[in-house]
């Protein structure tokens, strides 16, 4: 089947002898596609056959070049069972061969069926196609099978050919022997080109390992990050570069849970509450990660020169009561608020003493503000851009126009005057109010200084109205014509004195302050006595001036400026009847009428015409003309009037010519 060639190289088998038997393989089956399936199976058989002797020739010479190289024995046993697989080989042949034989016999006998089916043509169709059909494919498998057993009997053959030092196999042992000269040259060529094409076989597989491993490690790492975030993946400022979805919502969550609330007061100090205390929690929406999640694991390398960046808006979750809730029970202090207000020194300079607005704080309007602020994102709150702090209602600012009127006040000094009376009746004096009284009266409301009327209407009735005498229960001291001097009380009707307002005058006080000027005035008064030192009437009244009546002497003296003008005997009430008796008392002339008729039929009984009238009380009692036989003395038991006093018709006409209307009447016991 073939021959050793002791000579050759172990490297050397010649390479184009290799290519002539893949190439007669091929074209044999080649043609017997072309032809038919007796003769490629008869062709791969021989070339099978022809392989399977040539790689025992190639042994062969394998042994004999190792023995005459090696003093010591190496081991060949590798060697050995590869030329005795390739002998397994060639009775593998030779069950291919019977198997050719069996295959040319079925062949023969698919032809005569197949002629014998040509006879039956016209009535069984169907049946020859399907025998055709299956006779074709038993010869494709028989084909396949050949060209296996080839394939593998060749590739031993090389294997056994690539050892260190065997012997090579120069050409198929049909083929015409080669010359030595030839041997030669094949020897050397063919010895180079095989560690040539072993060097890039070499750096090939190298380089096709190290790709694989790269290749290989790119995966291993990609798949490293299944279920997890690539690098370079940031979600709000937080790289979740290798954590799972759960993992990564942890973590961004994590990194918001500074929900500190914290308050700066307006002292620049800051109060923090924690997010418990006002139930904070912070949430992802649903599917917010889902864009991250989604980027190909493949491009993980992109992603370490290139990251991504997401921002997602965290659902927070609080509750508005407990924010106010704890701003209402934190202690923010409880220094009320001061007015500024305008001081003075002792010398009555004024000056603004500014406000202070405290730390007290409205703690509904911070809950409120709070809460409108952490909506909007915000968790440090400024205390003073809420308003909640309670401030000064007057500011300095305020008092600036202010302070000008106070110390126009610190130099005002008012007078009050009650000095034009009967001293005789009266008394008389003069009362004065300065800044120092004034400064304590005023307070500051809506930038407007204000006088505390109260404050105002108390001096009044300390300083002013200890002048009056119309008074209920008031004594003077008066000295008579006759009977020196007596206690004199106002009497029942008496009507004569002065009564202050005391409302009317605070008023007019209030009014001169705001001024700002200094004055002297009178009091405002309810009633008025008798004006010693005013023009009455065209006369100027300047000493005492009044009507003295004595009920005991029955007689009257009328005094003007000091002196004694007229005096006359009188007839008063009737002395033993209280209900026509003359009460004693302060009176005046309140009233000065002629031609007047006293008294009606209907209601006093009787009528009585009369020159001159002037009532001195409310009650119907006064002066006026009437006739008696005589005045004075006791008349009055038995002719008294019903209370008036009666004068002489003379008398009574000069009165009424010298008296003015509140000329006071002295009415003594």
């Amino acid at each position: 089947m073939g021959r050793e060639n002791p000579t050759a190289p172990a490297g050397n088998i010649n390479s184009a002898s290799k290519q002539d038997i893949y190439r007669k393989i091929k074209l044999s089956l080649e043609a017997e596609n072309r032809t038919s399936t007796e003769a490629t199976v008869t062709t791969a058989g021989k070339q099978s056959e022809q392989a399977a002797a040539y790689a025992a020739s190639a042994l062969a010479g394998s042994r004999k070049s190792s023995k005459s190289k090696n003093r010591k024995n190496s081991p060949n046993k590798p060697v050995q069972q590869k030329a005795e697989k390739i002998a397994d080989n060639s009775g593998k042949n030779k069950e291919l061969k019977d198997t050719e034989k069996n295959t040319e016999k079925n062949t023969a006998k698919d032809e005569s069926s197949a002629k014998a089916s040509a006879d039956k043509a016209d009535t069984k169709p169907e049946t020859e196609n399907k025998e055709k059909s299956s006779a074709k494919d038993n010869n494709s498998e028989k084909i396949r099978k050949a060209e296996k057993a080839a394939a593998e009997i060749t590739a031993e053959a090389e294997k056994a050919s690539s050892k260190r030092n065997a012997p090579g196999i120069d050409e198929i042992p049909s083929q015409q022997s080669a010359s030595k000269s030839q041997r030669k040259r094949i020897k050397k060529s063919g010895g180079t080109a095989a560690v040539t094409k072993n060097n890039t076989l070499t750096a090939f597989l190298i380089a096709f390992i190290i790709l694989a491993a790269l290749a290989l490690i790119y995966m291993l790492i990609a798949f490293s990050y299944r279920n997890k975030f690539l690098p370079n993946t940031f979600v709000n400022g937080v790289n979740i570069a290798g954590m799972s979805t759960e993992e990564a919502e942890k973590a961004i969550i994590e990194s918001a849970e500074d929900d500190t609330l914290t308050f700066v007061e307006q002292d620049g100090e800051k109060v923090t509450f924690t997010g418990d205390q006002y139930e904070s929690v912070y949430k992802l929406p649903g599917g917010s990660l889902d864009d991250a999640a989604a980027e190909s694991r493949a491009l993980w390398l992109g992603k370490l020169l290139k990251g991504s960046d997401y921002n997602i808006s965290l659902e927070h979750t609080y509750s508005d009561d407990a924010i106010k809730e704890i701003v209402s029970a934190y202690d923010w202090g409880y220094v009320a608020p001061k007015n500024a207000e305008i001081i003075s020194d002792d010398s009555g300079n004024f000056s603004i003493k500014p406000e202070d607005n405290g730390n007290s704080v409205k703690t509904d309007v911070l809950g409120e503000y709070a809460v409108e602020q952490i909506k909007s994102g915000v968790n440090e709150i400024v205390m003073t851009d809420s308003d909640c702090y309670e401030k000064a209602k007057i500011t300095s600012e305020d008092l600036v126009d202010t302070l000008d009127l106070y110390n126009r006040i610190g130099n005002v000094s008012i007078n009050f005057e009650m000095t034009n009376r009967e001293e005789l009746f009266d008394p008389v004096g003069t009362e004065n109010i300065n800044y120092k009284t004034i400064a304590d009266w005023l307070t500051i409301v809506d930038d407007r200084v204000v006088v505390n009327g109260e404050k105002a209407q108390e001096w009044v009735r300390e300083n002013i109205a200890k002048y009056d005498t119309y008074v209920e229960g008031y004594t003077r001291q008066f000295t008579t014509t006759m009977d020196g001097t007596i206690e004199l009380p106002l009497g029942a009707t008496g009507i004569y004195g002065w009564s202050t307002d005391v409302e009317a005058t605070a008023d007019k006080l209030i009014q001169l302050i705001m001024t700002g000027e200094s004055c002297s005035t009178e009091p405002v008064y309810a009633q008025e006595g008798f004006r010693m030192h005013s023009d009455t009437e065209g006369y100027a009244y300047t000493k005492k001036t009044y009507i003295e009546i004595s009920l005991t002497r029955q007689h009257l003296w009328y005094y003007i400026d000091g002196e004694m003008v007229l005096e006359s005997d009188v007839v008063t009430g009737m002395s033993w009847d209280p209900s026509r008796s003359t009460p004693p008392g302060m009176f005046d002339i309140w009233s000065r009428e002629a031609n007047v008729i006293l008294g009606t039929y209907a209601i006093q009984g009787y009528e009585c015409p009369v020159d001159f009238w002037m009532p001195i009380d409310y009650t119907g009692i006064g002066l006026h003309d009437l006739y008696h036989a005589s005045y004075g003395g006791n008349v009055r038991d038995w002719e008294g009037s019903h209370g008036c006093i009666n004068l002489p018709w003379d008398t009574a006409s000069a009165i009424f010519d010298y008296c003015v209307v509140g000329t006071p009447v002295v009415i003594t016991p």
